[in-house]
């Protein structure tokens, strides 16, 4: 997991991106589905939450004792 986020700090690794893509969407906009969302809301969401993961990764330091980084991606959704 320690690899993953560090590679996901660069913006610019598309491959890296692509995986955070693939694990995560599907998560995070059943998440908002589940809640009643429309699909174009938990698109939306989904969208917002990226964003938001993006701005935390320079200073994110996972701690698996508070959660992984599903944990943190569905609170973000979950407030956004």
């Amino acid at each position: 997991m320690y690899q993953f986020l560090q590679r996901q700090r660069n913006v610019d690794d598309g491959d890296a991106w692509n995986h955070f893509y693939d694990s995560y969407a599907r998560l995070a906009y059943g998440f908002c589905l589940q809640r009643g969302c429309s699909h174009d809301t938990a698109r939306d969401i989904f969208q917002c939450s990226v964003i938001s993961v993006l701005k935390l990764l320079p200073s994110f330091e996972l701690d698996v004792k508070k959660g992984q980084l599903q944990s943190v991606l569905l609170t973000i959704a979950n407030l956004a």
